[in-house]
């Protein structure tokens, strides 16, 4: 019997999005007309990051028939695409509203449509905020304010980090009026964390911790492709593609596979104890600080590229992420 594992898979919908009765996009695709491209041959860039810009995909499907391309141009605004192996990891890697459209041909035979994607764009453009909370709110009741602004637009808090951010009423009124995405970015300050849009949820990460799950493990046995690199953007990791890697991921990275560059201190004054490359981890442990994927259904294009940075667990939670500078103790 033939090993399926490493048999690559991949589904690319696209669909135009309905508002239910009270005007909220529908995001369940089962209910909305589209049309599923998988049978054609995709290539794919998938760019995702631990910042509010949404994260973008460049998607070309190749030798579609002219009806079908007017089709796709005249109807859809959403674009899904599922990535990974026949019995291994397989999964969402993006979800979002399709802004840009581009056809032509690379041959006298062969055509193509490029999509051009944003997850979450329409909401982060468009979404306000209106409305007033009481003093004494809790996380949940703002959580909720925020999460009534983005659903009309398809966009939902994500439930696991959210709740993360707890503990906290406010000792006064306050007014929430403007773009959603300006009150997030501040409310995200006073929380010492981070937020974005990942596949049509909003993700609220520690600016010193991480997403909570289990650490991905990462070597060649698992996937890991080449040799990881310490940088000055992070550690950066190539593996084939895995919709498991997602921005805040824990991964588990054997220290002595990275290469390290060490800095001569005699010829920087000034910056003693400074790293001007990612630190290490202690005990390899790390946080997806950037994932892109990188597909070709024909062709052997089908990896996934990380940047990390460095984790300490034994460290105060307020302290685990220490990206540059003095190192922490333990690391």
């Amino acid at each position: 019997m033939a090993n399926n594992q490493y048999i690559r898979k991949c589904q690319l919908l696209v669909y135009k999005t309905i508002p239910d009765r009270q005007g909220v996009i529908g995001v369940d695709t089962s209910r909305t007309p589209g049309l599923d491209l998988s049978q054609f041959r995709v290539q794919f860039q998938i760019c995702a990051q631990d910042y509010e810009t949404p994260n973008t995909a460049y998607i070309r499907v190749f030798n579609l028939s002219q009806d079908t391309m007017a089709k796709i141009r005249g109807e859809f605004d959403q674009v899904v695409l599922n990535a990974g192996y026949e019995n291994g990891n397989y999964g969402l890697i993006f979800k979002g509203n399709i802004k840009q459209f581009r056809t032509g041909r690379i041959s006298a035979i062969d055509t193509y449509l490029d999509i051009f994607a944003a997850d979450g764009d329409q909401a982060y453009l468009q979404a306000m905020l209106n409305t007033s909370i009481a003093a004494g709110a809790t996380t949940e009741q703002i959580n909720k304010a925020f999460s009534d602004s983005f659903q009309q637009y398809g966009v939902q808090l994500d439930g696991a980090t959210a709740g993360a951010i707890g503990g906290i009423k406010l000792s006064r009124g306050k007014v929430l009026f403007g773009m959603t995405r300006e009150a997030l970015r501040q409310y995200a300050e006073n929380n010492l964390c981070s937020w974005s849009i990942q596949n049509g949820k909003v993700v609220f990460i520690p600016l010193a911790g991480y997403r909570p799950g289990e650490a991905v493990v990462m070597n060649m046995a698992t996937g890991m492709v080449g040799v990881p690199e310490a940088t000055d953007a992070g550690i950066a990791v190539r593996c084939l593609l895995n919709p498991k890697l997602q921005v805040g991921t824990l991964l588990k990275i054997d220290n002595k596979s990275i290469n390290q560059t060490q800095i001569n201190q005699q010829f920087f004054p000034g910056f003693k104890d400074i790293n001007f490359v990612a630190s290490l981890s202690h005990d390899g442990t790390y946080r997806t600080l950037v994932v892109e994927h990188i597909g070709d259904t024909r062709d052997n294009q089908w990896y996934s590229t990380l940047t990390c940075l460095a984790v300490n667990l034994s460290a105060p939670a307020t302290q685990q992420v220490a990206p540059y500078g003095p190192k922490q103790p333990g690391q």
